[in-house]
Parts: C-alpha cells; structure tokens; sequence
C-alpha cells in the first residue's frame, strides 16, 4: 500500500492527483490518500500534499522518526526528477519494491 498524504488543512487530494491514484491502483500498487496527522499504517509514503507541515514542525518530525522507526519508507521525487520522467517515476518505485 501506497499513501500519498494530505494534511488536516486540506484533507481531500488535489483532482489532478486522482488519476495518478486510480492508474497506480491499476498496476498493483494499492494507493490511497490520508492526512499526516492520521498516522497512516501503509508501508510507503508519498508525502505530495502534507502542506501544512511548517504549522507543526515538531509533530510532523516526530511523526517521520516514529514512521521511519516503524520501517515506513517515505518517497518524495526530486523537482527534476518529476518534471523529467512524470508518471514513470512511480514506475521506477514499483520496481524498487513498491509493491506490496
């Protein structure tokens, strides 16, 4: 499972998020998308919407050491990664062990 997180502020995913969501769903990689302050159990974290992370530094860092302590995996692309490759660099996550 693959979380793409959101925050408390802006809970719901961006609509341009959602087809990314349902294609990576499609190739086996079980997406969904939940806010940091939720604590989200899933194995991999894609941290895209968790704006309001400057807010609460404290909790949002304690949250990464509790998570990484737990084996969570976080996955944030590098910009030019991203603008470079677009979609197929969720392709490249899945073949770094992505899938669950």
């Amino acid at each position: 499972m693959l979380t793409i997180t959101t925050c408390l502020a802006y809970p719901e995913p961006p609509t341009n998020l959602l087809p990314l969501a349902d294609a990576l769903t499609h190739d086996n990689i079980p997406t969904a998308f939940a806010p940091w302050q939720n604590r989200p159990k899933s194995a991999f974290i894609l941290p895209l919407c968790a704006w309001d992370y400057a807010a609460e530094p404290e909790a949002f860092g304690q949250w990464l050491t509790e998570a990484e302590a737990c084996g969570q995996r976080f996955y944030q692309p590098r910009r030019a990664d991203a603008l470079e490759y677009g979609q197929t660099l969720f392709v490249r996550f899945g073949r770094m062990g992505g899938r669950t």
